[in-house]
């Protein structure tokens, strides 16, 4: 198998080079606890040295999920899951950005955006993956005070739209993930209950809120319709998150 080192010739930022890296590092990751392939393994562990060499970098990007360091921090925990200290330096690194993540949630917390990508919800998504391996009281607090922002948020302005990136969609994404890796409380399940009716009835009705302008009519996965299949199946077969 050949395991090219990733330049920053390649992309147009340092930024795209990091998001490209951790989206490779995802599926391989993925990859490997299908296959055990020795090759997967030595290059999950070489990217992630790559990555964490421009830990600088990371830290200064937006503390987001999608497009930020929270997503980089959740891919590197699945890392040392798997290779724990055989990765030098991954512990302190996942600790330095965990730092960072905090102070950025209790800044996010004072703003309505509880999107997946840019919002509370990818903080939430990033702190179950940080609880279901680390045992780590403050991120299930962390977890069940955005629940409620969530809770409260929904049943007065309502998400800005039902996309899978930026509303609706995503969020209960999130809130299931959530369940599967975290816990599960009455607030979780009411907020699970009011997104999946929401989502059912789109479904049923062939309707669909977006922010885009041609958003009823867009047929993506992340910013259209077919995020409504997705989440659809998500629930009735009991597929993985595409998220995490």
């Amino acid at each position: 198998m050949i395991t090219p080192k990733l330049s920053f010739e390649f992309f147009d930022s340092k930024v795209d080079y990091i998001s490209g890296s951790v989206g490779l590092l995802s599926v391989l990751i993925k990859l490997y606890k299908e296959t055990k392939d020795n090759d997967i393994s030595r290059y999950i562990q070489n990217l992630t040295l790559q990555l964490i060499s421009k830990k600088k970098e990371i830290l200064s990007m937006d503390i987001t999920y999608a497009h930020g360091c929270i997503g980089v921090a959740n891919v590197f925990i699945k890392v040392y899951e798997l290779f724990g200290e055989s990765s030098p330096n991954l512990r302190a690194t996942i600790d330095e950005l965990h730092y960072t993540i905090n102070r950025g949630y209790v800044v996010q917390m004072e703003n309505n955006d509880i999107s997946w990508c840019k919002g509370i919800s990818g903080f939430l998504l990033y702190y179950s993956t940080y609880y279901s391996y680390f045992h780590d009281y403050k991120s299930k607090q962390k977890i069940e005070t955005g629940v409620k922002k969530i809770k409260r948020i929904l049943l007065t302005t309502g998400a800005k739209d039902d996309s899978l990136c930026h509303g609706n969609i995503g969020i209960l994404d999130v809130l299931l993930e959530i369940k599967r890796n975290a816990y599960s409380d009455e607030a979780l399940e009411f907020v699970i209950g009011i997104l999946k009716d929401r989502i059912f009835d789109l479904y049923n009705k062939l309707e669909f809120k977006s922010g885009l302008s041609n958003g009823a009519y867009n047929t993506s996965l992340f910013l259209g319709l077919s995020g409504k299949q997705y989440i659809v199946d998500r629930i009735n077969l009991s597929i993985s998150s595409i998220l995490n």
